[in-house]
């Protein structure tokens, strides 16, 4: 994107606590944002710090993901 991060928000309707985490300042999302980074990043360390950030234990959030992962693979093979 040529535009910076800050001048998009500005542009879409989205709630303060999305806005507040997406440009990396405290609040109620900010958590579960840091969670979904470290699921990305596949960094088993990173995941727990995040998930105990979030009074989450990591089993509890791994089962999350493949629950997650289950049901977009089932909604992606719907139509087929």
């Amino acid at each position: 994107m040529a535009q910076p991060l800050g001048e998009i928000l500005k542009q879409i309707a989205l709630p303060d606590a999305v806005v507040m985490a997406l440009r990396n300042e405290p609040g109620p999302m900010s958590g579960a944002l840091s969670l979904a980074s470290a699921m990305e990043s596949r960094a088993p360390d990173e995941m727990a710090a995040a998930a105990l950030k979030c009074g989450l234990d990591t089993q509890t959030v791994t089962a999350a993901m493949m629950g997650a992962l289950s049901w977009a693979h089932q909604v992606s093979s719907a139509g087929e």
